[in-house]
């Protein structure tokens, strides 16, 4: 199809050539006759039949052909110079058609073999992204177990064949761009070719005279048809080169199309032999799980043929202690049956009566048989016993004979294992089996530097509860110390209290102690309830720290150095239920019951020490905190309420 459509192309260009050419010959056939020499055209048949074989021969008629045969030529003398000038102007103008057709011939070869150039490309373009399309597919289709490339090389194939992609990619264009330079200069060619007319100018002062002889137009003539006869050969010459160019062309794009098929054949075997790679690994895989299995059956049979070859000694010594039994019973019944002087018969002049004789006969009879039915038992188990080792020889035997075909089929199996192996190595993928090991080393080491900060967040973290043990220890032990130290507190309030009962004489300021309860804690855990309404005297005024009764709560009198500052605390609560408030400045120990002061909202007014001072309102069972106040965490999942009294 191709060498077809190149040789119409080629003849398409001669035609044209031709064409040209005889327009130049027809210029200068009239140039003659617009001079008057036309004359001895009918004189010269040998040389118009030359020239009409010539033009079949091409199968153009040429100008001289179609010139009439009469016309009459002038008797002027054709001068030979002009006759060199009118050659060497067909001469030039043939040249440069010549040379235009091969350059333009030159310029379509290169355009072809640049169109086939990018053919080529954009079939490896092609070929390429298919291999990236294929290469993607596998990658997401293939699971990460079984995949065998490691991430960076496939990073690393990816970036080859962009890298390649792009460089195709710019050629493309590079060619893409010379080609239509190419293109731009054979249009150029073509327009040059068809401005290109012969224009053929014959000086006047070089006129040829009418009187020639006519053998100067023979000559010419003559000329022309070897001319004509040279540029056919020329043509022929060129047509057979072209044709054993294209046939060569042919041959050698044959042979690249069947290079590339072997390379398409080459590569989707290797694929193949890589996917059989992949099934045989797979199969190797289940290889070594049969061969595990057979090995754990093996094993197992070891097992059960040690303890077969046990039981068949147990049964052995069974059998020959039968045996022996045996035989001392069959001895014994022989020496009664052959010897019954052996029976304990009294002799005849022993006083025993006969009587005795009976009973010892019957003793002996006894004997005899009890002796029979042991013998009798012996046999059977003799019996048992054989057909018990019988059994085992046969369970021994059926052992060994699956422990034989185990291990026959444990080598054949290591045979093919070896086998699978050494293919395996020799195939292409043993480098990517060696990345695969080198990746799982790294993936081991990683296992094992992870494991070590494992090992040193677990030591952290047994530091941690140990200081946390120490911690808790210490506080325990400073809260049996403040127990201790309350335990005093407290006693030295009693004491404080009979002091202050008993009559003082003193000039600083009295009060009288309003009635009132009041609830000690003498020792942990014992409450005491006081009553407070007596008739006193007046006694010193110590500093008051609570001006609320006390529930529950043990009675605390601050040292009269204490700085002390009345606050209130209140809480927004629509309730018709007690509300009571504990904090820190009763060791949360006690409550104290607040009373209503507006509409839902309750409260009560302390004067506490300075510091920082944490509490809470119980109401309905419920804890709660006020709005009104700042709220920290408790440490056990609630907030409490917070108060700085400066």
């Amino acid at each position: 199809m191709a060498h077809g459509s190149k040789h119409g192309s080629h003849y398409a260009d001669y035609t044209k050539a031709s064409q040209q050419f005889e327009k130049n010959v027809s210029a200068v056939q009239k140039l003659i006759a617009a001079a008057g020499l036309t004359y001895g055209f009918g004189k010269t048949p040998k040389a118009e039949k030359t020239t009409r074989t010539s033009s079949r021969s091409r199968g153009v008629k040429s100008g001289f052909e179609a010139q009439p045969e009469n016309v009459h030529i002038s008797d002027e003398v054709i001068i030979e110079s002009d006759n060199n000038t009118v050659n060497q102007l067909v001469e030039e103008k043939n040249r440069e058609i010549e040379k235009l057709l091969d350059a333009n011939e030159e310029l379509k070869l290169r355009v072809k073999e640049l169109r086939a150039e990018l053919r080529d490309e954009m079939r490896h373009n092609i070929e390429l992204q298919q291999s990236l399309e294929k290469a993607e597919e596998r990658q997401n289709e293939v699971p990460e177990q079984t995949s065998t490339v490691p991430e960076d090389g496939q990073t690393a194939d990816h970036k080859e064949q962009g890298d390649s992609l792009e460089k195709t990619k710019l050629l493309l264009a590079e060619k893409d761009e010379e080609l239509r330079k190419k293109d731009d200069e054979i249009a150029q060619l073509r327009e040059r070719l068809g401005d290109v007319e012969p224009k053929i100018v014959v000086p006047e002062e070089h006129a040829v005279p009418q009187a020639q002889n006519d053998e100067k137009i023979v000559e010419l003539e003559k000329k022309i048809t070897e001319m004509e006869q040279e540029k056919t050969q020329l043509i022929e010459k060129i047509q057979a080169e072209q044709l054993a160019v294209i046939t060569e062309k042919d041959q050698h794009i044959g042979q690249i199309v069947e290079e590339l098929e072997t390379a398409r054949n080459d590569l989707r075997e290797a694929r193949n032999r890589i996917q059989e790679l992949g099934e045989k690994e797979e199969e190797i895989n289940n290889l070594h799980n049969v061969i595990a299995d057979l090995r754990a059956n093996l094993a197992t049979a070891k097992k059960e043929k040690e303890e077969s070859e046990w039981h068949l000694g147990e049964h052995k010594e069974w059998l020959s202690n039968s045996k022996e039994k045996v035989a001392y019973l069959e001895n014994q019944l022989s020496l009664l049956t052959s010897d019954p002087d052996r029976l304990t018969i009294p002799p005849p002049s022993s006083p025993k009566p006969r009587a005795g004789l009976e009973n010892a006969d019957e003793s002996a009879k006894a004997q005899i048989r009890a002796l029979e039915t042991k013998l009798q038992l012996a046999n059977q188990s003799f019996r048992n016993s054989e057909a018990e080792r019988q059994k085992c020889e046969q369970i021994n035997r059926d052992t060994m004979k699956r422990v034989m075909q185990l291990e026959g089929e444990n080598g054949r199996l290591r045979g093919i294992t070896e086998e699978l192996s050494a293919k395996l190595r020799d195939s292409a993928s043993a480098q990517v089996l060696e990345e695969k090991d080198a990746r799982l080393r790294d993936l081991a080491e990683e296992r094992s530097r992870l494991q070590w900060r494992i090992g040193e967040l677990s030591q952290w973290w047994s530091d941690a509860k140990w200081k946390i043990g120490e911690l808790e220890a210490g506080v325990a032990h400073q809260r049996q110390m403040i127990d201790t130290a309350n335990g005093k507190i407290q006693s030295l309030n009693d004491q404080l209290a009979t002091a202050l009962r008993a009559p003082q004489t003193s000039t600083t300021t009295t009060y009288v102690v309003p009635p009132s309860f009041s609830v000690s804690q003498a020792v942990p855990g014992q409450w005491h309830l006081a009553n407070t309404c007596f008739a006193s005297p007046p006694v010193p005024a110590p500093t008051p720290l609570y001006s609320a009764p006390l529930y529950g709560a043990p009675f605390y009198s601050a040292p009269v150095s204490y700085e002390t500052k009345r606050v209130k605390l209140e809480i927004d609560i629509d309730t018709q239920q007690d509300v009571f408030v504990m904090g820190s400045f009763l060791n949360w120990q006690c409550a104290l019951k607040c009373d209503p002061i507006g509409v839902g909202r309750r409260g009560l007014t302390l004067d506490l020490p300075r510091g920082r001072h944490e509490f809470r309102f119980l109401a309905d069972g419920n804890w709660m905190t006020s709005s009104l106040y700042t709220k920290v965490p408790n440490g056990f999942g609630g907030d409490n309420n917070l108060l700085w009294v400066e």
